[in-house]
């Protein structure tokens, strides 16, 4: 779904040329600009009116961003159409502003006004702001990301985050705006993050969405280059340089107009690392044996799965070469970002199946919850792992439980809870018994683990079988919204809603896309037999 912005402008919601101007100048991607003048016209004058704007916004739900002039032009109408009294009344301004947010409190409201009037005197903290002068569709861009009301499949297409790259929680959307803002520059930049967490993907990301995308991006690993061998593979080497030497061509060199990825930076050896400082000083190198520098036509992106204070302290990495970077991004854990665990199961279980000939699998949910709980999981690598040997072990058109990942069980549920004879079984009978029997024979170690388990698998049985309930008759369509409103017993349910409390109710991220040919195959594997 497109952008919706309302732009609240005295001169931009008048003249429809300007219009033209600043949607060629600002949009570059699909989004729709709304305007409002904030005055009304009458008997030759043109007055500012509070109501006007209060009344274009509306229902403050609507707009992802509202864009508001803080200068308005008013009084009487000269012969070039143009007001003759008040000129640039930033008083208005202020006071549309206070009565906007009073009305709508969750209003994305960013000013927008000229360059050297950043932050006007209205006795709060400096709103957020966006330059008529200077703004370009990247500014726009980068507005929206920080300050905008956004679904995710928005942000994403903001971000222009491929479609092989798993994107889905607040953190990681965080990771990706700031390298689109340090994408803007030219300076180093140095990714952090453990093994696995995704930090080339930053990389290459931070490459993709620079002026730099069409030319090479090279990565390197430093931990994997022989310390006699780091001068000759990062800067070349001419022939004679050394016993058997022939003309190499450096990652540097191979990396002309665009970028090179030091990869682990903190293994590269102690006594190396004055000559990497000294070429990204002075942005100039030299091959090995040879007497010419050459300049350094690239821009510069490290990472280490060390943490800044662990490198300080074991001192691996000298604190001169780290200054040199001058902005540092931290990609966190899986562990400390569980809604991409969902989308990563989706997503590798799709790339496990077409790379190995596969169809038709679906994950039972229980093994997101179980994920989650996995202190060994460490990364979306070992995700990954798991998954694709799961899919080589079952069959076209079946369900991937816990115990086909061939895992430990969850470390957080009692001994009690994971064998299928006590806790296991004795919740599977909870609706045939009283509540009172029921619980005497739960063992009370981990109960509340069981009972919380075997509600959640009641809602996910419950909310496939009112899919099933509620397909259309003839065509067999998925339909989401009856099938909710008919669970919650409430027909003034939305569909935003509804699509929110099913995702909910299957263990997923509330803002997760619904796929209707996944929830044919979870509605028809719930009703066949467990013998797998």
């Amino acid at each position: 779904m497109d952008l919706t912005i309302l732009v609240i402008d005295d001169q931009f919601g008048r003249e429809p040329s300007m219009q033209q101007m600043l949607e060629s100048t600002l949009l570059d991607f699909p989004a729709r600009l709304h305007y409002c003048t904030g005055q009304v016209e009458a008997d030759g004058e043109r007055r500012n009116d509070l109501g006007v704007a209060v009344a274009a916004v509306g229902d403050d739900n609507r707009w992802s961003l509202v864009l508001l002039d803080m200068h308005f032009d008013s009084g009487p109408i000269a012969t070039d159409g143009l007001p003759q009294g008040t000129l640039g009344d930033d008083r208005f301004g202020i006071r549309l502003e206070q009565e906007l947010l009073r009305c709508f409190p969750a209003l994305p409201l960013v000013r927008f006004t000229s360059s050297h009037e950043r932050e006007l005197d209205v006795g709060g903290p400096p709103r957020p702001f966006l330059s008529k002068l200077q703004a370009k569709a990247a500014d726009l861009r980068l507005t929206l990301l920080d300050h905008g009301r956004l679904t995710p499949e928005q942000r994403r297409l903001l971000l222009k985050i491929p479609d092989d790259t798993v994107v889905s929680s607040p953190e990681l959307f965080k990771v990706y705006t700031e390298a689109m803002r340090l994408a803007r520059t030219d300076d180093s930049v140095l990714i952090l993050g453990e093994s696995g967490s995704g930090k080339e993907h930053v990389a290459r990301y931070l490459h993709a969405v620079s002026a730099h995308a069409s030319q090479p991006f090279v990565a390197v690993n430093l931990g994997s280059i022989p310390p006699t061998l780091v001068e000759t593979e990062l800067f070349g080497a001419v022939r004679g340089a050394y016993t058997g030497a022939t003309t190499r061509t450096g990652k540097f060199a191979q990396a002309a107009g665009g970028t090179l990825f030091l990869d682990e930076l903190a293994a590269m050896p102690l006594d190396k690392q004055p000559v990497l400082l000294r070429v990204l000083e002075e942005r100039r190198f030299t091959p090995v044996g040879s007497d010419r520098s050459v300049e350094v036509a690239c821009n510069v992106i490290a990472a280490s799965q060390d943490q800044l204070d662990g490198i300080a302290a074991a001192e691996r990495l000298r604190s001169d070469l780290l200054a040199r970077f001058h902005h540092t991004i931290r990609v966190p854990p899986l562990r400390d970002r569980p809604e991409d665990i969902d989308a990563i199961l989706a997503h590798e279980l799709q790339a496990a199946q077409q790379s190995q000939g596969k169809q038709g699998m679906v994950v039972d949910p229980m093994v997101a919850r179980g994920l989650r709980g996995q202190p060994l999981l460490r990364n979306a690598r070992d995700v990954l792992a798991v998954i694709r040997r799961a899919v080589a072990l079952r069959p076209n058109n079946s369900v991937i439980r816990w115990e086909h990942l061939a895992l430990e069980p969850t470390p957080t549920l009692p001994d009690e809870v994971r064998a299928p004879a006590d806790a296991s079984h004795a919740t599977a009978s909870l609706t045939d018994d009283h509540p009172g029997s029921w619980c005497e024979r739960l063992p009370l170690r981990g109960a509340l683990t069981a009972i919380d388990d075997l509600v959640f698998r009641m809602k996910v049985q419950t909310a496939l079988r009112a899919l099933r309930h509620c397909r259309h008759p003839v065509s067999g369509k998925i339909r989401v919204l009856p099938a909710m409103q008919l669970l919650m017993d409430d027909p003034r349910l939305t569909s935003m809603a509804a699509k929110r409390l099913l995702n909910q109710a299957l263990g997923h991220a509330s803002t997760r896309p619904l796929d209707s040919d996944e929830l044919v195959r979870m509605i028809k594997m719930s009703v066949e037999p467990r013998g797998d």
